[in-house]
């Protein structure tokens, strides 16, 4: 087995005589995020940083907090009386100049919610304008589930507008009481989502 070490990223390849298997892994000893495939690069820039996440919570009444977890943050907001205009999740570190025209994408993250959502997704510079991507699926993030990964299949406009300031929006919060955690968030290339 040969061990090769860059930074904090693992990449071992083990050969059993027949089959060489690549396997990768954030730390030496393998245990943290292990996975045989290769992580892609995150298209989103701090997301483990606490200064880019923001909630705008419409007429509700909410509380926001940003929770030191595995090296990042949970980012948790919970209404105690619903919006019933908006209440949309923000996350300001999105690289537009990354993205190309009529691209597949794909959106990851981990979310723990008391009450079940239907996430929407916009590019966008403000609430709807100048959006240049749109969702391919949709995903039910469930109560029941506790911790778990969402991934949402995105594909790009014919045209990336001109329009600078874009901002990743994930929506479906307005109407619902509850409490809703976000952390791990990853846009990358293709429609197959890879390790954070």
């Amino acid at each position: 087995m040969k061990i090769v070490a860059s930074n904090s990223l693992t990449i071992s390849n083990v050969n059993d005589g027949t089959i060489t298997h690549t396997a990768y892994s954030w730390s030496a000893d393998g245990t943290d995020d292990f996975t045989t495939v290769y992580p892609n690069l995150n298209l989103l820039e701090g997301s483990n940083s606490n200064d880019k996440s923001w909630l705008l919570g419409g007429n509700g009444t909410y509380t926001t907090q940003s929770v030191p977890f595995n090296s990042g943050y949970k980012y948790n907001f919970t209404y105690t009386r619903a919006s019933t205009d908006w209440a949309v999740y923000m996350f300001s570190g999105l690289q537009k100049d990354k993205f190309k025209p009529d691209t597949d994408y794909v959106l990851s993250f981990m979310a723990n919610v008391s009450t079940d959502i239907n996430p929407g997704v916009l590019f966008a510079n403000a609430l709807g304008q100048h959006n240049f991507v749109n969702r391919l699926n949709s995903p039910t993030i469930l109560s029941s589930k506790g911790d778990q990964k969402v991934v949402i299949k995105l594909r790009t406009s014919s045209s990336i507008p001109s329009e600078s300031d874009q901002q990743l929006y994930i929506n479906g919060f307005a109407n619902k009481v509850g409490t809703f955690s976000i952390w791990e968030l990853k846009i990358e290339p293709g429609s197959i989502a890879t390790p954070h």
